[in-house]
């Protein structure tokens, strides 16, 4: 394993790129990923595979459990999308939703509409360049670097003419960070991608629609729960994707 931080000397990142090139060029190579969410100092690792024009996208680890927390009496849940398939190729995405319990196949074509900005950077060894896009309810910065010229990215983020090396929310919800690089070892999964791909599933619209009803659904047996004291609590959800915006943003909903 290389692990790459902001102590490394620029020389040694050359050396880390050249070593990797031809896995790059052929996109066999994994990666590792901080994801930190509301700038919290820890936070969870994801990995990042490539191999065979699929990548695949997985929960590796975290520092710290990610728990329910109460404040301005709203209570906040949070999702850490553990232990689920996530597959890509080429712009399409095959995963699965946690509602309730239930794993849910969603099929999903994202648009990253990016605009390339003049500023440059630094990160991790990486000098990269940033982008700005506006997605699903948020807007975000990206910064991703011409000397990985694949086109991928962390979770559903992907389509910069470079690997994004840390792509971050603008509210400071979300922030993704590339720490360390390696030769892709394992294809098995990749037959696995191919085959969950090979599936029913629901386009990314059908999903949106279930989400707002089931939650709709809860929130009422909620108030039904709560008649004595409606308007007094509320509730509320984070998620990346901004689904039920009037449940994820101020206070949330009234109960």
């Amino acid at each position: 394993m290389i692990w790459i931080n902001q102590l490394f000397f620029r020389q040694a990142v050359f050396l880390i790129f050249l070593l990797f090139l031809g896995f790059l060029s052929a996109q066999d190579i994994t990666l590792n990923y901080k994801t930190q969410f509301n700038q919290s100092a820890t936070g969870v690792y994801h990995q990042l595979q490539m191999a065979d024009n699929w990548s695949e996208w997985k929960f590796i680890g975290q520092e710290k459990a990610v728990i329910d927390d109460e404040e301005d009496n709203a209570v906040i849940l949070r999702t850490s999308g553990k232990k689920r398939n996530f597959y890509k190729k080429a712009t399409s995405v095959y995963y699965q939703e946690n509602l309730f319990g239930r794993l849910i196949d969603v099929y999903d074509q994202p648009f990253f509409d990016w605009q390339l900005q003049a500023k440059q950077d630094t990160i991790n060894g990486f000098a990269c360049q940033w982008a700005t896009t506006h997605f699903r309810g948020r807007d975000y910065e990206a910064c991703f670097s011409w000397e990985i010229p694949v086109s991928e990215g962390p979770w559903k983020f992907q389509g910069l003419p470079g690997l994004i090396v840390q792509v971050k929310s603008l509210d400071h919800y979300v922030q993704y960070t590339l720490v360390q690089i390696e030769p892709n070892a394992n294809q098995d999964w990749v037959e696995s991608a191919a085959k969950y791909a090979d599936q029913n599933f629901r386009e990314f619209g059908e999903f949106e629609e279930l989400f707002i009803r089931v939650w709709d659904r809860r929130i009422s047996q909620l108030r039904a729960e709560n008649i004595d004291n409606q308007g007094s609590e509320h509730l509320r959800i984070e998620t990346i994707e901004v689904i039920y915006p009037a449940l994820s943003t101020g206070l949330g909903v009234e109960l």
